[in-house]
């Protein structure tokens, strides 16, 4: 009977949920008054071997919530609600047993920081990718990157950089991490198998404007196998025009294998997520099709599997014109907190008896456009952010007879070098004139006081 009483008291021990991952060692982001907040907590936060566990939240603000099945805590802080605050979350696993576990966040009334240079302009540099942002390894490889000073911005409230891996869990041994210059360095690790597919290491990449919460990040991956799979070119551009035919063949060298073209035996598929006019061939690898009327550009993602396992991806964007729009349009760039104002020529635009307008991803309403005079202006907010632009036009029942983008609008607040270069070049001779003038002016009041000084002497004389 007391075996019986020790192995049940032992059992109920070992299966008592413990926190093995604080929240606070995951880098929780940062919450912002009037901006939805979610924060999903890592799977290893919790560990039961009575699963499942289930999650409430014991105390915290009222405007947090947490969904359990998702571990997901959610919600919009007020201005109110500035400050650090403190959660209490009770995970409870089947066998009945639970345990508390606190955890401390910020709302902050400051804008932070954003993610201003991309990663696919950036991923290409370091090596070969997938097309989906992942770098392509091979075992025992060394390596080393670094990520632009400018991925994140504005600059100076940015306390720190941080990387870790998928659900926030520290980085492996083999990927070392230069906080101050954002550089990855290492040899990754051996794979036996030749035949085994590669392994995928997910990694984000942290600015931090609170010390130990995440401010922005951007995600990656790395990935290591034996054989190495990628498209010589991950990005490329088509022109279509609508109402003509269209057609793209995809060149089988393009398909890279061990840095090689890949042979047919080894390509074990080819796809695409091709929209409703277009066609994809497999065995020609050709797509094509005829856009008609209003369709608007768009990008195509095609996928190669190879016979290891291995896949990639190439994007190809088709840029459809129409007889509305003759020319693309140039993005163009504005200063944070000024007026601004952006007129296209009319030449680039044929009216046809259709009317513009312009939508805003993300929205915003410090931008107006002026379909009469092909003008945008406004004043740029003083926190940066990043605007794409799409100008359509529409026959007078609605329907769309052609579109352009405008990639994006750029607020970053940064000085042209010329505007910089008249800057500096203003302070300078600011400065030689206070360095000349200034003794001149003390000596002539000298001369003047003693002059006069001397000259009263003499009067008096």
């Amino acid at each position: 009977m007391s075996l019986l009483l020790f192995l049940s008291f032992a059992s109920a021990v070992i299966g008592a949920p413990f926190v093995a991952f604080p929240i606070n060692s995951q880098v929780p982001p940062v919450a912002r008054v009037a901006k939805p907040f979610e924060f999903v907590f890592s799977s290893s936060t919790f560990v039961s071997d009575a699963q499942p566990i289930r999650f409430t939240l014991s105390s915290g603000p009222e405007w947090l919530q947490l969904d359990s099945g998702s571990r997901k805590l959610y919600g919009i802080p007020s201005e109110k609600d500035s400050g650090s605050f403190k959660v209490r979350i009770n995970a409870q696993d089947a066998s009945g047993d639970s345990v508390d576990h606190e955890a401390f966040f910020i709302v902050s009334t400051a804008p932070g920081p954003k993610v201003v240079k991309t990663l696919d302009s950036q991923l290409g540099i370091f090596g070969p990718t997938d097309g989906k942002r992942g770098l392509v390894f091979a075992p025992e490889q060394r390596y080393g990157f670094s990520f632009a000073p400018d991925t994140f911005a504005p600059l100076d409230k940015i306390q720190r950089y941080e990387a870790v891996s998928s659900e926030r869990t520290p980085l492996p041994s083999w990927i070392n991490f230069d906080q101050r210059t954002m550089r990855f360095s290492g040899t990754t690790p051996n794979i036996t198998s030749l035949i085994a597919p590669p392994q995928t290491f997910e990694i984000t990449l942290l600015a931090s404007d609170y010390p130990g919460f995440t401010g922005a990040s951007v995600t990656f991956k790395m990935v290591i196998g034996a054989h190495t799979l990628h498209f010589k070119d991950i990005h490329t551009e088509m022109n279509a025009t609508t109402g003509s035919a269209f057609t793209y063949e995809i060149p089988l060298g393009s398909v890279l294998l061990d840095g090689a073209p890949i042979s047919l035996e080894n390509l074990t598929g080819l796809s695409t997520n091709a929209s409703d006019w277009l066609s994809f061939d497999k065995n020609t690898r050709v797509l094509s099709g005829t856009p008609p009327p209003g369709t608007e550009s768009a990008t195509v993602t095609i996928s190669a599997k190879d016979a290891f396992g291995g896949d990639a991806e190439m994007a190809i964007n088709i840029k459809v014109k129409s007889g509305v729009f003759t020319f693309d349009i140039s993005d163009f760039n504005v200063t944070r907190g000024r007026d601004f104002e952006y007129a296209f020529n009319r030449i680039q635009f044929t009216p046809a008896g259709v009317q513009l307008s312009a939508t805003y991803e993300p929205a915003v309403d410090w931008i107006s456009f002026d379909p009469e005079e092909f003008r945008f202006s406004g004043r740029a907010p003083e926190d940066p952010q990043l605007v794409k632009i799409r100008l359509s036009a529409r026959t007078s029942s609605g329907d769309l007879a052609g579109s352009q983008s405008l990639e994006m609008l750029d607020t970053l607040g940064k000085k042209t070098a010329n505007a910089e270069s008249v800057e500096n070049n203003r302070k300078k001779i600011l400065i030689i004139v206070l360095a000349t003038v200034l003794p001149l002016l003390v000596m002539a009041s000298f001369l003047i006081i003693w002059c006069c000084v001397v000259r009263r002497d003499s009067s008096s004389s």
